[in-house]
């Protein structure tokens, strides 16, 4: 007995779906932003960073110093300590829009204001 043609290629069409559906590959994870901030003597160099950011973007801030106690960017009340000569590194989602500071600590310096859109 013959199966009816539309019978036929349902199953194959179904195949087909489920095959692209394993073969598609997993999009890549998003990069982080990448914000490099140098400092030197106490002082930013290059002066004082304002990058600008979408709302949900992964950011890195790497801060190398000379000097100074911790880092802290304001809003997301992260704080990490300093060694002296190593960078540390902030990474975080940006989830809250607005401007946030990124200060040193001991000396009191302002490296960056990293401003999050939406």
């Amino acid at each position: 007995m013959k199966l009816p043609r539309a019978r036929t290629l349902i199953p194959i069409a179904l195949i087909a779906s489920v095959s692209a559906l394993v073969a598609s590959p997993t999009p890549a994870a998003t990069k982080p932003v990448k914000i490099a901030i140098t400092v030197k003597a106490g002082r930013p160099v290059g002066g004082i960073r304002r990058p600008v950011v979408k709302k949900g973007a992964v950011v890195r801030i790497v801060v190398t110093t000379d000097a100074g106690k911790e880092v802290h960017l304001h809003g997301y009340n992260i704080e990490k300590p300093v060694i002296k000569g190593k960078p540390v590194v902030i990474q975080f989602t940006a989830k809250l829009p607005g401007r946030f500071d990124l200060e040193m600590h001991s000396p009191d310096v302002l490296l960056a204001q990293l401003t999050v859109k939406s």
